[in-house]
């Protein structure tokens, strides 16, 4: 099992799903207000709210 957040976890390998962005490439680089701004509010159609 990948634990080093390289986007390559079983979720990715076994079941198929579309690999994340890696936290080591450029999710690194985000400042902290605008991650928790996308995990707050969303991110375009696709990402949800969860400010509730």
């Amino acid at each position: 099992m990948a634990r080093k957040g390289a986007g390559d976890g079983t979720v990715v390998n076994v079941a198929g799903y579309p690999q994340p962005g890696a936290y080591n490439g450029p999710l690194k680089t985000l400042p902290e207000g605008k991650i928790f701004h996308s995990l707050t509010y969303g991110k375009n159609i696709g990402m949800g709210s969860h400010a509730s």
